[in-house]
C-alpha cells in the first residue's frame, strides 16, 4: 500500500500519488501525513522507493511497468520533497538519489535538451527537459549557484 490511484478500481499510480499529496498540503490536511495519521508519510515513501529500478529511474506503477520515465522521476522526487516538507519523512534508506542523478544526466541530448530517457534513446523535448532539470533542482544537483528548488530545501 501507500500509493494512491486513479480510481477505486485501479492500481496505484505514481502520478495520482503525486496529486493525492499535493492536494492534501493544498487543501492545509497535511496532518493526514503525520505518523498514525490515515495517509502515513512512510508508507508513501516506501510505495515510491519500490517504483525505483536498477538504474536510477522510476516506473509509473508497480505491477507490469517496466520502464523508467523522466516524468515519473519528476514526480517521485516531488512527492519525497512535499513529504518531507510536511512530514518531516526523510528519504527512504533503499532510495539511492546518486544513481537517479546519474540516469537524469544521460536523458541531455546532443542539443542540450533532454529526453524522456537516457543516451539519445528520445528526443529533446521542452516538457522533459522541464522534468529532468526539476528533478535535478529539486535533490540539488543541478551544480554550484543553482537557484534553491523550494523554499524549504531539497531531499
Amino acid at each position: 500500500r501507500g500509493g494512491f490511484a486513479p480510481h477505486p478500481q485501479h492500481p496505484a499510480h505514481i502520478l495520482s500519488t503525486l496529486s493525492a499529496v499535493q492536494l492534501l498540503v493544498l487543501l492545509g490536511r497535511a496532518d493526514l501525513l503525520a505518523t498514525g495519521g490515515e495517509f502515513p508519510a512512510e508508507g508513501i515513501a516506501a510505495y515510491i522507493a519500490s517504483l525505483r529500478l536498477d538504474d536510477g529511474s522510476f516506473r509509473a506503477r508497480g505491477e507490469g511497468a517496466c520502464e523508467g520515465d523522466a516524468r515519473f522521476v519528476y514526480s517521485a522526487l516531488c512527492t519525497l520533497v512535499l513529504l518531507r516538507a510536511v512530514a518531516e519523512c526523510p528519504p527512504p534508506p533503499n532510495c539511492d538519489l546518486a544513481g537517479t542523478v546519474a540516469w537524469l544526466l544521460r536523458c541531455q541530448n546532443l542539443d542540450g535538451g533532454f529526453g524522456c530517457r537516457p543516451d539519445g534513446e528520445c528526443e529533446s523535448h521542452a516538457g522533459h527537459t522541464f522534468c529532468c532539470l526539476g528533478s535535478l533542482a529539486l535533490v540539488r544537483a543541478l551544480g554550484d549557484g543553482a537557484p534553491e528548488a523550494l523554499p524549504f530545501g531539497g531531499l
